[in-house]
């Protein structure tokens, strides 16, 4: 009797060889070609005016040559020197192919104002130091007396003790703020670390606040917020310097 047999038919090695050879042929050709064709030779490189730092800035810093290939340029090299301008945090680089660049920032944001000499650093809430003015243009931003100039470099971070005064007095801030406190201080003086004054200028009110403990921050401006709604729009001094704050915080006014 007849038998049928079934057989598995078995992949030739060789044509698969050959399948992947010319898939990495194509891929070689295909890089190839965007490597050197002239279509992708960039003709047009853009940026946008940030709020504190210009579109001109960011090109010079970019340094991005028309005609070179839009595939060949590092997009590391050129973020890092772009980010050494001290406003940019962080830059990204957009192909818009075949042949345009587009360049984007996201900038820090001026939080405060330290005391440098006879000049104003702006800095960001971290620390970081954006710039150094000899007139202060932020009339809206605290300022920050006490800090070690030696410590105060523009496109840098504040180090030391400058930098825990700093951490300390945005931590007031934010408390502030959390805490829906009605007055802005206009100016934080750390120069005595025990003993540091804040100002509140619409008010015209001085104020000893003692030295900065973040246990104890939250309560003390709390009692403070309902010392100030009680002077209503009365000026001068408060001394809050005492241990026990919540009895002893002695209010004078100025004549």
């Amino acid at each position: 009797m007849a038998r049928n047999e079934e057989y598995e038919e078995v992949p030739h090695k060789n044509g698969k060889r050959f399948a992947w050879f010319v898939v990495v042929i194509i891929i070689i050709a295909i890089t190839t070609g965007c490597l050197f064709a002239p279509a992708f030779n960039i003709i047009s490189v853009e940026a946008e005016d940030g709020k504190n730092v210009t579109s001109g800035e960011i090109l010079e810093k970019a340094q991005i040559k028309l005609n070179e290939n839009i595939f060949r340029i590092s997009d590391a090299k050129i973020k890092k020197s772009i980010e050494t301008l001290p406003y940019v945090k962080k830059a990204k680089i957009y192909r818009k192919l075949p042949n345009r660049i587009s360049l984007k920032v996201e900038e820090r944001e001026p939080y405060a104002i330290v005391k440098y000499l006879e000049s104003f650093a702006i800095t960001d809430k971290y620390g970081y130091v954006l710039e150094i003015k000899e007139e202060n243009t932020m009339k809206e931003l605290p300022i920050i007396y006490g800090i070690n100039p030696d410590e105060c470099i523009s496109g840098r971070k504040l180090i030391g003790t400058s930098m825990l005064k700093y951490e300390n007095s945005v931590y007031i801030l934010e408390t502030a703020e959390k805490l829906g406190f009605q007055y802005n201080f206009s100016e934080i003086n750390y120069d005595d670390s025990t003993n540091v004054k804040l100002y509140i200028k619409e008010n015209d009110i001085d104020i000893i606040y003692g030295e900065i403990l973040l246990d104890t921050i939250e309560e003390k401006l709390g009692h403070l917020s309902s010392i100030l709604l009680q002077l209503g729009d009365k000026k001068g001094k408060i001394d809050m310097s005492n241990e026990d704050y919540l009895a002893r915080t002695v209010f004078t006014e100025r004549k």
